[in-house]
């Protein structure tokens, strides 16, 4: 069990190297521990925060809202809210391909692994955005069982379907982000 308000807060420190930037957080008093792997829900957050300070280059404020969801499939929610430069439609549509950046020194990277990481925990993950309008990365992660999130997590499948509107990464890009595969020196 790991709990995603201490992956929040860690992550939050992101945002102290900058003056021009207040961060408001919102928060369930109860948020329930889920199932998942810490390193890469990390990772998650963390590229979700750089991204909403990098889209703040004149600064703004950055929200977190953290909360548990009930219903079908109980989780939490978490939502990234910026009030940076927002992506046009264009953008919001190719912002999980592969290599697809809008800044000079991206990789293209970063929300493409972001969204295999949630759709490997049978998370949802989506974008609401209007340009000049600011960003928001709103992210569901249930909080399922022990044996299912490590079959999820072997299997490196998501089932039930897939809940991103990504296609599955392909194996050379899953093995260069897998830290047990052999390198070759």
């Amino acid at each position: 069990h790991i709990s995603v308000r201490d992956l929040v807060a860690q992550a939050m420190r992101l945002a102290e190297t900058r003056n021009d930037v207040s961060v408001e957080l919102v928060a369930d008093p109860e948020i329930p521990k889920i199932w998942a792997d810490s390193r890469l829900l990390r990772q998650v957050i963390e590229n979700l925060i750089t991204n909403a300070l990098q889209a703040m280059s004149s600064g703004g404020v950055l929200t977190l809202t953290l909360l548990a969801a009930g219903g079908s499939t109980p989780g939490i929610e978490l939502s990234i809210e910026d009030t940076g430069e927002g992506m046009d439609t264009a953008v919001r549509s190719r912002a999980f391909d592969p290599f697809f950046t809008t800044r000079q020194s991206g990789t293209g990277l970063g929300l493409a692994i972001v969204a295999r990481i949630v759709d490997a925990h049978g998370g949802k993950l989506a974008i609401r955005s209007a340009q000049g309008a600011g960003t928001a990365m709103q992210l569901f992660l249930p909080i399922a069982s022990e044996a299912a999130a490590q079959q999820r997590m072997r299997s490196g499948d998501s089932s039930p379907p897939r809940s991103t509107p990504v296609p599955p990464m392909p194996a050379e890009l899953a093995n260069a982000l897998d830290p047990s595969q052999p390198r070759d020196p």
